[in-house]
C-alpha cells in the first residue's frame, strides 16, 4: 500500500496527522519520507504552530518547526539534565529573544538584544537582564537600559475602569512572557517563561499627573528541577511594565514598556561568582 501511493498523495495523508505522529509514519516508504520533508507540509503544520514558532528565526520549514517543538518541551527536558548540554565556552556571545503573548500563539511583542547580564546589589544580589522598548506611543520615557527597538510591538487588549485614577489591566487578565537565548550558530535554549500562576502582585507605577497609565506586574518562578547545583537552585523574577493612554476608555489597548528579568542563586553573593554561576547554569539547559 505504501508503495502504491505517490509523494503527493502521501502529502495529503500527512496533513491529517499531528507533527509528532508524522515522523514515525514517514519511515514506511520512500515516497512518504519525501512528502514528510517538504517545506509546504511544515508550512501547513505551522497553522497548528507551537507557541515558540514565531520566536525561532528562519523560513517556515521542517527544521524550524522541529526546533520550536523541542524548545517548547524544554522545561520537561531540563528536569532530566544531569550533565552539560554544551561547552560553557560556546556561550560567550548570546542574544536574548523575548516574546510577550496574549491569548494567542503569536507574540504581540518580540524583541532581541545582546546578552549582557549584570550584577545588581540593589536587588539583593541578583543577576539582571533588562530592556526598555523604544515604543513610547503613550508618552512614557523609559529609564531601564538598554533601549531596544522591538521586531514586533503591537497593541494588546485591556479593560479600563470608570475611576479616572485606576489603571487599565490586560484582558484576559494575564500576559505570557517567554525568554529564549540564541547562540551565533543559531542554536537556542529556553531560559524561562512566566504565566498567570507566576503572578505575585500588580501595581500602578504612574503618578497622578502623568499623561499615561503605567502598570507593573511582578512574576516569580523557580528554575527547572534538574541538577540541584546548576539548575534547580535558581529563582527568577520578572517585572513587566505596560502602558495605556490616560484617560482610558473601558475598552482600551496597551503596549509593552520595559521588562526587568533577575535571577538569584541562593548562597552566591558577589559579582563575579553570580555571573559565572549563571553562565554555567545556561550550559545545562537543552540547546536546539
Amino acid at each position: 500500500m505504501a508503495q502504491a501511493m505517490n509523494e503527493d498523495l502521501w502529502g495529503q495523508v500527512l496533513r491529517w496527522l499531528e507533527p509528532t505522529e508524522s515522523g514515525s509514519a514517514a519511515g514506511s516508504s520512500r515516497e512518504l519520507c519525501a512528502a514528510h520533508g517538504r517545506d509546504g507540509l511544515w508550512l501547513e503544520y505551522a497553522e497548528r504552530e507551537p507557541p515558540l514558532w514565531h520566536m525561532v528565526p528562519g523560513l517556515p520549514s521542517r527544521e524550524r518547526y522541529r526546533r520550536a517543538v523541542l524548545l517548547d518541551a524544554s522545561d520537561e527536558l531540563a528536569r532530566r539534565v544531569d550533565s552539560l548540554s554544551v561547552n560553557p565556552r560556546s556561550l560567550t556571545t548570546l542574544t536574548v529573544v523575548v516574546g510577550v503573548f496574549q491569548n494567542s500563539d503569536e507574540p504581540f511583542f518580540l524583541a532581541r538584544f545582546p546578552f549582557e547580564p549584570r550584577y545588581s546589589e540593589s536587588q539583593g544580589g541578583e543577576v539582571a537582564l533588562t530592556m526598555s522598548s523604544s515604543d513610547t506611543r503613550h508618552g512614557k520615557i523609559n529609564d531601564v537600559k538598554p533601549i531596544v527597538t522591538p521586531q514586533i510591538s503591537n497593541l494588546f487588549s485591556a479593560q479600563g475602569y470608570e475611576q479616572d485614577n485606576a489603571s487599565p489591566e490586560p484582558s484576559p487578565d494575564c500576559l505570557k512572557t517567554i525568554y529564549l537565548l540564541e547562540r551565533p550558530d543559531g542554536r537556542m535554549a529556553k531560559l524561562v517563561d512566566f504565566e498567570t500562576e507566576n503572578v505575585r502582585e500588580r501595581d500602578c507605577l504612574s503618578m497622578r499627573n502623568d499623561p499615561f497609565f503605567s502598570l507593573g506586574t511582578w512574576y516569580d518562578k523557580d528554575g527547572p528541577n534538574g541538577d540541584e547545583r546548576h539548575v534547580e537552585g535558581w529563582r527568577f523574577e520578572l517585572i513587566l511594565d505596560v502602558t495605556f493612554p490616560c484617560p482610558s476608555p473601558l475598552e482600551t489597548e496597551g503596549v509593552v514598556a520595559s521588562l526587568e528579568l533577575t535571577a538569584n542563586y541562593e548562597g552566591v553573593e558577589d559579582d563575579s561568582a553570580s555571573i559565572e554561576e549563571f553562565k554555567t547554569m545556561l550550559a545545562y539547559l537543552p540547546w536546539h
